[in-house]
């Protein structure tokens, strides 16, 4: 009988030379608040905020969280009847892999749920560990009260629900998803009760970390995205149709963030907040009387973007917007990447949004196999042609779900095995004899780091009240990261 339900967020791992970036776990208090809502006892253990401090250095990373003893620790006087793991990203699969078998070891009969992206993508990879029971695809709050309405119901091997993988009599039975999100907009609003949030305010290094309030709380307001770029194994975990909060849920969860906690700031995480224009408007209408300071750590759907809706953003305590743009080649948008990106109004926007008093940080991608020289050049100087004051150049990397990882297993190219992300360098190897083949990896990475070393001087010099606004305050307030503000991150 499943009575007690712990949560874990594993440690996290980032290059060495990052800031050490964290925030709530949103998908985990979300599913937190629904299994409490279900009357289930649930725990919530985030080993990124518990240790924080706590480091360990693997060659150019580091992975920041609670030891294994912390663990073994909170397992022992938590006692739970099951653990769910949160794998969101690629760079999290061995650190939440390494849960899973320390929770085992101090006691086997301990059922293990995993979800994320990665179980999503690859859920036989992860039964087949042999120390996960089920993986839950997608969405997890419905699913995983389900399956243990069906565990506690004895509802077995045949479980009554879609969107899950496990192992029965040595048969593995994979259910694929029937809906993506359905359940999110009337799901809800995640609690914080659940984590310490007076220690992430300490820490003040939220998803931005420039950010303008110590105090700052993540929210996210909608799921799922309409384009396809070829990079993204995203689309396959969020779907292509986008769900909506309502605005109401939406102030509910922002009125008890300021009341309770205090907040000065909110990061919105979403991937296309202004999808919808009508629905954007109301919301940051409705945001103006808390008098916070705002930003979009990932981006914008870009061609909704126009004067009155950013004028509404700047009025309601919007600071800085982030644009997703990829590319500064139109064929590439098109042809290669997928992704709809009207690159002719794109200084008009940004242009407008400093004249509003916002800075703008543009999110490019690089090294996409069918990216002429030329092209790579195109993107490398588009946000010095279109006015951006900070810029974050990725050099591609190839994540299975996405039709780039796809597309280079069919063409045959070696894929490097990954136990970490670097952004820096590329994870495939394209033949010098290839007709994809247009720069060395050594090169192109040496390139991008010029660019970016070139582009902070001349946004320096040329926002100098953007700049100082941004990074001095930072520099300021942390000062042990001084040097990691000059790295591309």
């Amino acid at each position: 009988m499943i009575k007690k339900v712990l949560l874990i967020v594993p440690p996290n791992i980032t290059l060495a030379s990052n800031i050490r970036r964290i925030g709530e776990p949103i998908g985990v208090l979300s599913i937190a608040t629904y299994l409490e809502t279900k009357g289930i006892d649930v725990e919530v253990f985030d080993m990124t905020i518990e240790g924080y401090e706590n480091l360990k250095y693997e060659g150019d990373f580091v992975i920041y969280g609670s030891s294994k003893e912390d663990l073994e620790e909170k397992i022992k006087k938590c006692k739970p009847d099951m653990v769910g793991i949160s794998a969101m990203f690629t760079s999290k699969e061995k650190l939440a892999l390494n849960v899973c078998e320390t929770v085992k070891n101090i006691n086997p009969n301990i059922i293990i749920a995993a979800g994320g992206m990665p179980p999503t993508v690859e859920p036989l990879k992860y039964i087949e560990s042999g120390l996960i029971d089920y993986v839950i695809m997608n969405d997890g709050e419905v699913r995983l009260h389900k399956l243990i309405e069906n565990l506690n119901n004895k509802r077995q091997p045949d479980f009554d629900l879609d969107g899950i993988c496990y192992k029965t009599s040595g048969e593995t039975i994979l259910k694929n998803p029937a809906k993506l999100n359905e359940y999110f907009g009337v799901l809800p609003y995640p609690k914080r009760k659940f984590i310490d949030m007076e220690k992430l305010f300490k820490i003040g290094k939220p998803y931005a970390p420039y950010n303008q309030g110590r105090r700052t709380g993540h929210i996210v307001a909608s799921k799922g995205c309409p384009n396809n770029c070829i990079f993204c194994a995203a689309v396959n975990f969020v779907g292509k149709k986008i769900h909506f909060r309502t605005i109401e849920s939406l102030n509910t969860e922002i009125e008890e963030l300021v009341n309770k906690y205090k907040i000065q700031e909110i990061q919105f995480m979403d991937d296309n907040l202004t999808a919808n224009k009508k629905f954007a408007m109301e919301l940051f209408k409705s945001i103006k009387k808390y008098n916070l300071k705002w930003c979009t750590p990932n981006g914008l759907f870009f061609n909704s973007l126009d004067d009155e809706l950013l004028e509404t953003m700047a009025d309601s305590g919007c600071y800085q917007i982030t644009l997703a743009i990829e590319s500064g080649s139109e064929r590439m948008l098109k042809e290669v990447i997928q992704k709809h990106v009207n690159l002719k109004r794109v200084k008009h926007i940004v242009d407008k949004a400093h004249n509003l008093g916002l800075s703008v940080h543009g999110l490019f991608v690089v090294g996409i196999p069918g990216e002429t020289l030329e092209e790579l050049h195109q993107t490398l100087d588009f946000p010095f042609k279109n006015n951006f004051d900070s810029v974050s150049f990725s050099v591609a990397q190839a994540f299975k779900g996405s039709r780039l990882y796809e597309d280079i297993e069919k063409k045959g190219y070696k894929i490097k095995t990954q136990t970490s992300v670097n952004y820096k360098q590329t994870n495939f190897v394209i033949p010098e004899d290839s007709q994809d083949y247009v720069i060395s990896p050594e090169l192109l990475e040496k390139t991008v780091d010029e660019t970016i070393e070139k582009f902070y001087d001349w946004s320096k010099t040329k926002f100098p009240k953007i700049w100082e606004n941004k990074y001095k305050k930072f520099i300021e307030q942390h000062t042990e990261d001084e040097e990691k503000v000059k790295h591309r991150i």
